[in-house]
């Protein structure tokens, strides 16, 4: 396996890495339940008896004070993901519901909420994955095209720069090729403006494939200067693109073999 295989990019984080503490209360705790809801805006928090954590209380719904027993709700098996959970299977989870709890040992304590997607896991797993196709499909060009016979394929600008850098890069004696030095948009580029290897790589249109590289390049650009990924989350489907960019890269590896 490639030390930068994609199929290992995902099992670097799991649910315990965005997970938080559940905060819980007894029957007995009723004013406490009210300063989590009131206070601390938790939505969820759960419900204990005999040192356990056995059903939760959800403050969307109508609750009583007085009797906090008659608010709780017993755990579904849905409801409830291990530690060990990838992180991708857990973002997907997401989706269709506002947070799911950890179960560990036979006991439910811990919580992912929709607002854990902002964390920095995340934001590595994203970025990670895209890295790894920057970095398989720089190695795919290199081969694929001796004696830098890509340089055509980008502008006379982009070109310049990328070589300056290259020359940078030579004085301080470190061994790297020019296309390491182009931009991921010039990479993708170079794709773009050869059928065959759009074909065999992401067997999309051009069409479709400039827009799901200009996506890309929105992502990482956002990643990078630690944007809010409450839209891509919400309403750009970001795990959908970060799954045909790994198989993008898959198609990638297969050729480099």
């Amino acid at each position: 396996m490639s030390p930068l295989d994609t199929t290992t990019t995902n099992f670097l984080f799991t649910a315990r890495d965005i997970a938080e503490p559940l905060a819980s209360v007894t029957f007995e705790e009723s004013d406490q339940m009210q300063k989590y809801f009131d206070e601390d805006n938790f939505d969820v928090i759960g419900f204990q008896e005999n040192g356990r954590i056995t059903g939760f209380i959800d403050k969307r719904d109508s609750y009583s004070t007085e009797d906090i027993i008659k608010s709780v709700k017993k755990f579904e098996i849905h409801d409830l993901i291990t530690p060990n959970t990838d992180i991708r299977d857990c973002l997907k989870l997401l989706e269709d519901r506002n947070f799911l709890f950890i179960i560990d040992q036979s006991q439910v304590n811990g919580i992912v909420t929709a607002a854990d997607r902002q964390k920095p896991a995340v934001r590595m797993m994203l970025f990670g994955i895209i890295t790894i196709f920057e970095s398989q499909l720089a190695s795919l060009i290199h081969l694929e095209y001796p004696e830098n016979a890509w340089e055509k394929h980008i502008s006379e600008s982009r070109l310049k720069s990328a070589k300056k850098f290259y020359d940078e890069l030579l004085e301080k004696n470190l061994d790297i090729n020019l296309i390491n030095c182009t931009q991921i948009c010039d990479k993708t580029d170079i794709v773009l403006k050869e059928p065959v290897l759009l074909s065999s790589l992401t067997g999309l249109s051009k069409t479709k494939a400039r827009v799901l590289f200009s996506r890309l390049q929105d992502l990482r650009n956002d990643l990078a200067h630690a944007q809010s990924l409450q839209n891509w989350f919400e309403n750009e489907d970001v795990l959908n693109l970060i799954d045909q960019i790994r198989s993008i890269t898959e198609n990638i590896e297969k050729q480099l073999k």
